[in-house]
Order: structure tokens, then sequence, then C-alpha cells
């Protein structure tokens, strides 16, 4: 304080507050912030205003990339600020989403926020693994990504198939997340049919012109071979859900009854065909 002596009557005193604290006080809207305030002797042998400092103080947080803190002011030790994510990020990694301010007039480590996809949609006929948010923190599939104050964190979800269906279609098995917060395209689940059992006399054969052109290669999942495409070939192997199976009978047979020598069903209808000997 100056004077740190006796001070007349409608002197007045002028307090400086010790680094990182504040004048604060009654009627002192205006010195809120200021280390330096002025009080004046009364009559009555009183000062006026009574003056305090408070603190200390941390400057206003410096928010992570994609955040804003709540409050953007500086705040008193031993309180706290909220970092809220933007639109489109979500918390993730260590760190606090409500960092304290210190004695030594520091923040703990707040939480960063990175491009979020959310929860992986389900997929039909399987199994969507973790079902839990997905971030992009880094480039590419089936990593672990370094984030910020350490840790890691995947940015990819597995897809498992059903039992009795095969993966089919362009996309992946483990979709990840994308820096525009949607995940790469992923598989599809198709339903399998057991081997069609001919009738007596007869083949089955696969063919030429299934409507899904991009089923070429899923039987390598179970370790057979792909099926002929180019023209009929015999088949004795599970077909897909919407494949079609025709029936040949064997020469000096012909195919009789209510049935079809086409099966296109994802579970084989009852063939009731009758064969009789060609005349």
């Amino acid at each position: 304080m100056q004077p740190a002596s006796i001070v007349l009557v409608n002197n007045s005193v002028q307090v400086i507050c010790d680094e990182f604290y504040e004048i604060t006080g009654t009627g002192t809207p205006d010195l809120a912030g200021t280390r330096f305030g002025e009080t004046f002797c009364m009559p009555d042998g009183y000062f006026d205003p009574v003056l305090t400092c408070d603190g200390p103080w941390c400057d206003a947080l410096l928010p992570p990339p994609h955040a804003f803190s709540v409050p953007a002011t500086r705040v008193r030790v031993g309180g706290t600020v909220d970092v809220l994510c933007a639109y489109g990020y979500s918390h993730w990694g260590p760190g606090s989403k409500e960092p304290r301010c210190l004695e030594n007039r520091s923040f703990e480590a707040a939480q960063w926020c990175y491009p979020s996809c959310g929860v992986h949609p389900d997929v039909q006929h399987a199994t969507v693994w973790p079902h839990q948010d997905r971030m992009h923190i880094g480039d590419g599939p089936h990593s672990n990504f370094e984030i910020a104050g350490g840790g890691a964190w995947p940015q990819d979800v597995r897809i498992t198939c059903h039992p009795h269906y095969a993966v089919l279609g362009p996309g992946t098995e483990t979709p990840w997340c994308l820096a525009n917060g949607s995940f790469t395209p992923h598989i599809s689940c198709i339903r399998i049919c057991d081997p069609f059992q001919a009738p007596s006399h007869s083949t089955v054969q696969l063919g030429p012109i299934d409507p899904r052109p991009n089923s070429k290669g899923w039987l390598q999942q179970y370790g057979i071979d792909d099926a002929p495409l180019e023209g009929w070939g015999e088949a004795s192997i599970p077909f897909l859900d919407g494949e079609h199976a025709r029936m040949l009978c064997n020469s000096g047979y012909i195919a009789m009854g209510p049935g079809t020598s086409s099966q296109k069903y994802s579970k084989w209808s009852l063939y009731s065909s009758k064969v009789g000997h060609s005349c």
C-alpha cells in the first residue's frame, strides 16, 4: 500500500495487489481484472471502498483445436473450465473435459477433440464390433494412431457375417472413419444356400448369367475354387441368395412334372418334377 503510514481524512491510499492477484471489493466493478486500486480515508475513520486482493488466477485457457472453453476468461485457482467440442467432433484420449486451474496457475491437460463418425450403423445379418463411436485421428485403415497426450485409438470396426451368410460386395470388412466424418463402404452379408440336390438321372449346373456379377470369389472364403461364370458348368457347391442353378437331365432322360429346371431361391423350394425315360 502507498503510503504505508497514517493517512489523513480525505486522503487516499493506493493498493497494489501482488502479481497474479486482482482488486476486488464493494463498489469497484471498474477495477475488476486490475492489480491497482484506490481507497479514501473517510471522516468516521474508515476507508471506502474496502479493497481486497483476490486470486491467484489462471489466464484464459487456450482450448485444443476444434474446441472452445466456457468461460473464455481467467479462472481462479481451484476453478474449472468446460472444454466443448465443435459440431462433428467428439472428445477422446487422455485429459479432462473440465480442466482445473492448479496452484501453479496452469491448467490440467484438456481432452482433445477429433472428427467423429459416431457409431457405425448396423449391417444386416452381421455383427459390428466394437459398437461405439469412432474417431478420425490419422490416415488409413487397420491402425492405431497416437493421440495428443499419449495412448492410441483404432479408427476401424470389424464386421462379421452371421453363420450361413457370405461376405459380398465392393466394401471392406473393416470400414474406418474418414476425415469428413463418414465411414468407408462396408461389405454386405448374403444368405448361403446348401448345394442343390439334383434328382436322379440329372446334374446341377451353375448359370453364367447370375444376377450378382460381383459374386465371383466369395467361395474362396470356404476354401472352394470359384465356380465357372462363363458357360454352364457342373455345380456341387453352395449358392448365394439370388443365384441360379439349372438341372440338366442325363442323356436319354427328360424333365417332367410341376417343378422347374431352374432354381433361384434363397432356400431351395421342394423339387417335385418327375423324370421319365424317353421313348
